[in-house]
């Protein structure tokens, strides 16, 4: 069982790290009742269906997430349907702070590269976890308050390693715990 990442150090870096990824990255599909978005018999085929369907629903994420950060924290309906336990937790706490701050995203985020890190064994013939790595380039990627001024400083870092667990939460899957850290990845 992955160990769960704490999502303190999250709401740092989540919040200049959560602008869009593209109107290239699909919503992702539910998996199968097989476990896996593909009818592949063999564990490694299952495993690399686990995780190129995390990956969608991690870019997904990030697509959902962005569009929060730019209403300022309004709307955050969909934050259930890319997020549970500790990862909506934390994605409604930045919600909150943006509006009590009055600040929101402008600009995209770009997502240099996903690579899953490891796929928990099945439980009753089903992968529900894949532990991933990604790296985001926020580089432009702006914050403003309610005036419109930019509000992030010079020499703010601007790239992140991004870690995440997602677990598979009635049949989706959803991000569940992680936090990121400045690299220039």
């Amino acid at each position: 069982m992955f160990r769960r990442l704490t999502t303190t150090a999250a709401l740092v870096g989540i919040a200049a790290a959560l602008t869009a990824c593209g109107a290239d990255n699909p919503k992702p599909q539910p998996v199968t009742s097989s476990g896996s978005s593909s009818s592949s018999a063999t564990p490694e085929g299952d495993a690399k269906a686990a995780g190129e369907a995390a990956i969608a629903a991690y870019r997904h994420y990030i697509e959902v997430a962005d569009n929060m950060a730019k209403s300022g924290g309004t709307k955050t309906a969909d934050l259930p349907s890319i997020a549970a336990e500790d990862g909506l937790t934390a994605l409604n706490e930045l919600a909150a702070d943006y509006r009590t701050r009055k600040v929101k995203a402008t600009g995209p985020t770009e997502i240099r590269w996903t690579k899953v890190i490891s796929v928990e064994d099945p439980v009753a013939g089903k992968i529900t976890g894949v532990y991933l790595h990604a790296c985001l380039d926020t580089t432009t990627t702006a914050f403003v308050n309610a005036e419109g001024k930019a509000i992030r400083g010079a020499g703010t870092i601007t790239k992140y390693l991004d870690q995440r667990s997602l677990d598979l939460v009635d049949n989706q899957w959803k991000v569940v715990d992680g936090y990121d850290q400045a690299d220039d990845c």
